[in-house]
């Protein structure tokens, strides 16, 4: 951040008006936050956090509430000096109440005292304006947080800060040599809800329940749960899901000849009468291996070509960028959760009794009851014939 005197008596926006309107738009998304970097902000102990005491009454806030998570530890500062008029220290505060972030130095392992980021070279003054700022679900997977004071930083007054966070990613390679990844897109209904949840049932109480039962790893059920997921899928509409090492991927701009050639080899194998299960799942690990392979090399070229036209010109860049958001699911992952949870619990619906005889009156059964009653083929057949009143058949034969 720029140093606050340069927005003195500005009618410009302060930069953590900026910033703060560009986190309330991704935090719109459901992402977490991640900001580091020099915030020329002098904050001493002063909280980032709303405690539950300033806020108003009408809200009815329960006694035993705490004003942070437990796993969230208190703030401490080796810097005390509080210069609102010459740092930005109120209005990072502010921002991180405003949109619930969290100051990670001087409460996380490795610095839990908050040591001073900035030593000037000049006037040897000490300050602590270099931060970690983070989303408060970003702390359980916070591990270390380091202030290298002993480096030698002959090019700035600023010691680095490094901050070591758990974090889980799932590579290419690992997404294409997946089942579901060929799978195509699955559209559920009423019908196939109840299959898939005797599926998924079934599915679970074979391969996942005994894991729990073994005090399995989180990893281990984690990937057991997913495969019963993908399993219930392809049980409940086979047609939708693909074998793997389909064609499909023809359609792939990285599928080229060597893919072509595995995916060849491995057909002939699998289809040979000869070919033991031993050759078959070498013929189809190597296809997965050439495919993955083909995609890792065809993604680095495309980025090295994106890093080459974005120095050129950075427009290239967001127009790119943009046109991955356009192509992305547009359903948010809590709405996937709402509705996995849906279907999982479905109940097959009953349909409403129909009227017992052709002269009960109209109120007796509500039009959306006429609406929605099941009908047969041969019904839907005589009620037709009845409408066109005995004229010549159509194209439906009718």
């Amino acid at each position: 951040m720029p140093a606050k005197k340069h927005f003195k008596n500005s009618t410009v926006k302060s930069p953590y008006e900026c910033l703060q309107n560009d986190i309330l738009q991704f935090q719109g998304r459901g992402a977490n936050i991640l900001i580091c970097g020099d915030m020329n902000a002098r904050t001493a102990e002063h909280d980032d956090y709303i405690r539950l005491s300033e806020l108003p009454p009408c809200l009815d806030v329960p006694d035993e509430a705490d004003d942070l998570p437990d796993y969230v530890q208190p703030r401490h500062n080796c810097d005390k000096i509080w210069d609102p008029s010459q740092t930005w220290g109120p209005e990072l505060l502010d921002l991180c109440k405003d949109t619930s972030l969290l100051i990670l130095n001087g409460r996380t392992l490795g610095d839990d005292t908050g040591t001073h980021t900035f030593v000037s070279k000049s006037c040897h003054g000490r300050s602590a304006i270099d931060y970690f700022v983070a989303s408060a679900h970003c702390m359980s997977a916070t591990v270390f947080l380091q202030v290298n004071e002993d480096a030698d930083d002959y090019c700035t007054d600023h010691h680095s800060v490094v901050l070591h966070m758990l974090c889980e990613a799932l590579s290419d390679s690992q997404s294409s040599a997946s089942p579901a990844s060929t799978a195509a897109r699955v559209r559920y209904d009423a019908q196939n809800a109840s299959a898939y949840q005797q599926h998924l049932t079934h599915e679970l109480s074979m391969h996942y329940v005994p894991l729990l039962w073994q005090d399995a790893d989180v990893d281990a059920l984690s990937t057991a749960l997913a495969e019963c997921a993908k399993t219930a899928v392809c049980e409940t509409t086979p047609q939708a899901c693909e074998r793997r090492g389909a064609p499909a991927r023809k359609s792939e701009p990285w599928y080229d000849q060597s893919c072509k050639d595995a995916y060849q080899h491995n057909k002939h194998v699998s289809q040979c009468p000869q070919s033991t299960a031993e050759q078959k799942k070498v013929a189809q690990t190597r296809y997965d291996s050439v495919t993955s392979r083909a995609k890792q090399i065809w993604m680095q070229r495309r980025n090295d070509e994106l890093v080459e036209k974005s120095n050129k010109d950075s427009r290239h860049f967001w127009k790119v960028y943009k046109t991955r958001k356009r192509d992305s699911c547009p359903v948010s992952l809590p709405e996937q959760k709402e509705a996995f949870q849906t279907l999982y619990g479905a109940q097959p619906a009953e349909p409403p009794q129909r009227p017992a005889a052709s002269g009960v009156s109209a109120t007796s059964s509500s039009d959306d009851e006429c609406m929605f009653a099941s009908i047969t083929a041969e019904e839907l057949h005589v009620c037709i014939k009845k409408l066109k009143r005995g004229k010549s058949p159509g194209i439906d034969g009718i």
